[in-house]
Formats: structure tokens, sequence, C-alpha cells
């Protein structure tokens, strides 16, 4: 049996989507709806890390979408775009959704 040990200098590059792919993933999340950027972080390299964004709606409802990427030393990285609807009552519910799995977007209702 010949099997091919795994070398452990062998790691899967991280793979980061761009800036510009992420808010192309926001606009297709919000249906092209005008979206204001409320906070935006880089990480050392120049990537994007987090990005929060909001759109006003009417009557005091408002959603909310957060980009993040989370990494650990022993995981590998998770990256995904997740919302949450305000109501003017207060009530919040969750909105649509995006995860990064395998260098692809997959969009989630």
């Amino acid at each position: 049996m010949n099997e091919k040990i795994p070398n452990p200098s062998e790691r899967n590059v991280e793979q980061i989507p761009s800036s510009e792919e992420v808010r192309g993933v926001l606009e297709r999340l919000t249906k092209g709806k005008k979206t204001r950027v409320t906070n935006e972080i880089l990480d050392e390299q120049g990537n994007l890390y987090r990005l929060d964004a909001i759109i006003e709606g009417t009557e005091g409802e408002s959603t909310e979408f957060f980009y993040r990427r989370k990494v650990s030393a022993d995981k590998p990285p998770e990256i995904n775009i997740h919302s949450a609807i305000t109501y003017s009552d207060g009530y919040s519910t969750a909105g649509p959704q995006a995860d990064f799995i395998d260098s692809e977007w997959r969009l989630l209702d």
C-alpha cells in the first residue's frame, strides 16, 4: 500500500474574498437596495476583516448586515455575512445570510 503522508507545511492557503466580492454578495442579499456602511475593519495585510452595513426601511424598520472573517489557529477560517431585521417595536428576526465555503459563496434565505 502506497499512502502519501501529508506534509504539515503543505497547508491550504486561506482564501479571502476581496472587499469588492463581499460588497457584490451584499448587493445580492439586499436585492440592490442602497446600504450605508457603518463599520469597516481591515487586517494587517489590508484584507477585509469585518464590514457592517445597514438598510433603513420604512416606519422605523432596518436591516443590518455583518460580514466577518473569524480566524482560529486550529480551525479553518469562518467567513460569512449575517443579517438582522429590526422592526419599529424593537422585535428582531434573522435576515438573509451567506457563507463562504470552499472558496464559493452560498446564499441562504
